[in-house]
């Protein structure tokens, strides 16, 4: 017996079951460069889609372990990230040494979700 197909565009919900989205990038390695300045071309661009930026310094406690015979490292380190907010604080942007997220608190819609990343990563790769 056949399976009835489903079309995907005649659902329709009352009400969004999505009350966070994340979307994110790690890097490969951490880029140092970032902590210290975002370049003002950068800031810019993002403007339209994330008017509201406030750098914060992060602390954090870094272990480093070099193996069963070695006493591990222990260290406090201070990071800078970059937030960037959506004119009405509905979504973040963070930029940091290790990664690039864009968190939705209140999510509208894919197409929406897609600019916005799509935009802010070609920016940030240039």
């Amino acid at each position: 017996m056949a399976k009835k197909s489903v079309d995907m565009d005649t659902i329709c919900y009352t009400k969004n079951f999505l009350t966070k989205v994340i979307v994110r990038v790690n890097f490969q390695s951490p880029i140092a460069d970032i902590e210290q300045k975002i370049s003002k071309q950068f800031k810019e661009k993002l403007k339209n889609n994330f008017p509201i930026l406030e750098p914060v310094k992060m602390m954090g406690t870094e272990l480093q372990l070099a193996g069963p015979d070695v006493e591990p490292i222990i260290k406090n380190v201070e990071k800078l990230e970059w937030h960037f907010f959506g004119l009405k604080r509905e979504k973040k942007l963070t930029i940091a040494s290790e990664a690039l997220f864009i968190e939705y608190y209140a999510y509208e819609s894919y197409e929406l979700l897609k600019k916005d990343f799509t935009e802010t990563f070609a920016e940030f790769i240039k």
